[in-house]
Parts: structure tokens; sequence; C-alpha cells
């Protein structure tokens, strides 16, 4: 998340903020597609870096087992097996640091990432 954000906040931003100041510069911004595209760009772009931001700010860092082992937490591996011993491997984690591209098909569960 740290170089999403940083990668957001140094390349991303201050690239789309010179293309708006150069659109602006061309005159009537009604009119004008390039200003209000990139305009919209900068907006969503910003509005990314604050959520990034308040999420970096509330994050803890789990480098302990929990006391009850019992329990499956956030961060936690499990193993889940059906009837016929098949096991099935993932990995408990927050909507936001879901990995698609890990998935072989569309999780049920999307709190639920494999491993």
């Amino acid at each position: 998340m740290r170089a999403i954000l940083d990668h957001l906040s140094r390349v991303k931003r201050p690239a789309i903020s010179e293309k708006v100041g150069e659109a602006a510069a061309q005159g009537d911004r009604s009119e004008n597609a390039d200003y209000t595209y990139n305009k919209k760009e900068l907006n969503r772009v910003i509005a990314r870096i604050t959520h990034l931001t308040k999420r970096l700010d509330e994050l803890q860092i789990v480098d302990r087992l929990p006391a009850d082992t019992s329990k499956v937490f956030f961060g936690a591996y499990v193993s889940l097996e059906d009837e016929n011993g098949d096991q099935v491997h993932l990995r408990i984690v927050g909507h936001d640091e879901i990995d698609t591209k890990s998935v072989g098909s569309v999780s049920m569960l999307p709190w639920l990432k494999p491993y």
C-alpha cells in the first residue's frame, strides 16, 4: 500500500496536475475535453491518496500468534478439508488486501485469500 501511495503522490498526481494546467491554458474550459478528463482523473487520484493515507494510519502489524489460537483472525492462514479429504488453503484478509491475480476462480467468500 505504501508503494502505491508513494507512486500516486510523487508520480501520478504531479503528472496529471501538469496536464490539467496545460489543458486549462488552452482557453475555454467548458468545451475542453482534455481539461475535463484530466480534472476528473486528478480528483480520482486525490481521493485514492486520501483513502490510502487513512488506511495506512489505521493499520496494525501483527507479528505474533494470537493468545487464543482456537479462533481465526485477519491475516491467519487456514486449511479447510472436505469429507473427501480435499484441502483448500486460504488466508483471511480484509477487502482491500484481496489479490485477484492469485485466485484461479472468483471466490464466493471475498474475505478469503488463497495462499
